[in-house]
């Protein structure tokens, strides 16, 4: 296993909380559609996307579509990857014990606040309406873009990427929304 401190995972000093964050500021996810067309950026300031060297050209609206929302979903399933990382070596030392790997019952907190995330559902629009991001649960992501925007005079590939990252960003502020409530109605059932 890759230590981020450098330590060892048998019980060695772990990551101070400043040292977490730190680690947390500079983390940066990139990933890239599967014809490499597309590739998104998370980091801490939120998520964008870039088109490669040909832009738009080879692409209708759906087949664009498909490409941005397998990008997005790279960038969110390695930030999950992640993340994970970051808290088991953040965890002090002795509280990585073996953990039950049952399905927890049905009606305890935690089932019920993984099956809220699962649940989280949100969508949103470009600011000229041409592009739709639906978000659900905790990596899915689908783009759809407008029939006939491509080659569409008044849309250049900067102002088509403009209007996937307004529609991504709205959409990943909504999610960030939800999310937070969920987690306060875990701690309030926690209490």
């Amino acid at each position: 296993m890759t230590m981020l401190n450098g330590e060892d995972p048998g019980g060695g000093p772990r990551m101070t909380p400043e040292e977490f964050l730190e680690k947390l500021d500079r983390l940066t996810i990139r990933a890239t559609s599967p014809d490499r067309s597309v590739r998104a950026v998370l980091d801490m300031s939120g998520t964008r996307l870039e088109f490669g060297p040909r832009g738009t050209r080879g692409h209708s609206e759906r087949s664009l579509g498909e490409q941005v929302s397998a990008a997005l979903e790279a960038s969110q399933h390695g930030y999950q990857r992640a993340m994970a990382m970051l808290l088991e070596q953040a965890a002090p030392p002795g509280s990585r014990e073996k953990q039950d790997v049952r399905a927890p019952e049905p009606r305890s907190v935690e089932a019920r606040y993984r099956a809220r995330l699962g649940g989280i559902d949100v969508q949103t629009r470009s600011p000229r309406g041409c592009v739709k991001v639906r978000r659900t649960g905790t990596t899915g992501v689908e783009v759809e873009i407008r029939p006939n925007t491509l080659g569409h005079r008044q849309f250049s590939d900067a102002d088509l990427l403009a209007e996937i990252n307004a529609a991504v960003g709205s959409a990943d502020e909504q999610y960030t929304v939800k999310f937070e409530v969920a987690k306060a109605d875990k701690h309030r059932e926690d209490l």
